[in-house]
């Protein structure tokens, strides 16, 4: 597999960061690859963003490469567990980054109406099996031409051989395709990155 030779390439921006990986290791925390953080960062910097939404914030590892890629500007963390929040936060302080961090606490489905408008990029990344619901609330909270970007679309591999588990999240993963080929307005593109990166266009 080509992911620990891509991987091995990248370098986390912040000190601590390799600590956080190999803690989240250790409890078998999921976490972004650092290719995809790298990815999105650089993303981020190209489309000069400057408000950014995380939905499935987890401890903030993929929220310190959002900022990173930021510099500057403001960043809406959506988590389900509060204690992760405030955990996020802390590593997001010791960046010493110009951003203003705001905290969304409980499900994703359920906070919607907290959530800000006019966003340039949105990271989804919560339990697969609500990603189609998650997707069709959060779009229309970009801007024309902000980008919806959602991991783990492979399923680590079961989306394409399934073996019976995961099937909601499949059957989620297959209803966001299918909804994509039929609004072809909306540029996408699923990328082999990581487990799956899927970008797409308002």
């Amino acid at each position: 597999m080509a992911e620990p030779i891509i991987n091995s390439l990248v370098r986390p921006p912040f000190v601590g960061m390799d600590e956080l990986r190999r803690k989240a290791e250790a409890d078998k925390f999921p976490l972004i690859d650092d290719s995809i953080g790298a990815f999105l960062a650089s993303q981020i910097r190209l489309m000069g963003a400057k408000r950014v939404l995380e939905l499935g914030s987890g401890f903030g590892y993929s929220a310190l490469w959002l900022a990173y890629g930021m510099q500057a500007g403001e960043l809406w963390l959506c988590e389900f567990h509060e204690h992760l929040l405030e955990e996020a936060k802390a590593h997001l302080d010791k960046t010493g980054l110009i951003i203003n961090l705001n905290l969304i606490s409980g499900n994703v489905m359920d906070n919607v109406s907290k959530m800000p408008v006019n966003l340039d990029l949105i990271f989804l990344d919560i339990d697969k099996k609500f990603y189609f619901d998650a997707f069709l609330k959060t779009l229309p909270l970009l801007r024309d031409g902000g980008l919806l970007v959602v991991d783990n679309l492979f399923l680590r591999g079961r989306l394409f051989e399934p073996d019976g588990k995961k099937q909601m999240a499949r059957e989620q993963v297959f209803l966001l395709l299918d909804w994509l080929k039929q609004n072809p307005k909306h540029h996408s593109q699923l990328l082999p990155l990581g487990d799956g990166l899927l970008l797409v266009e308002k």
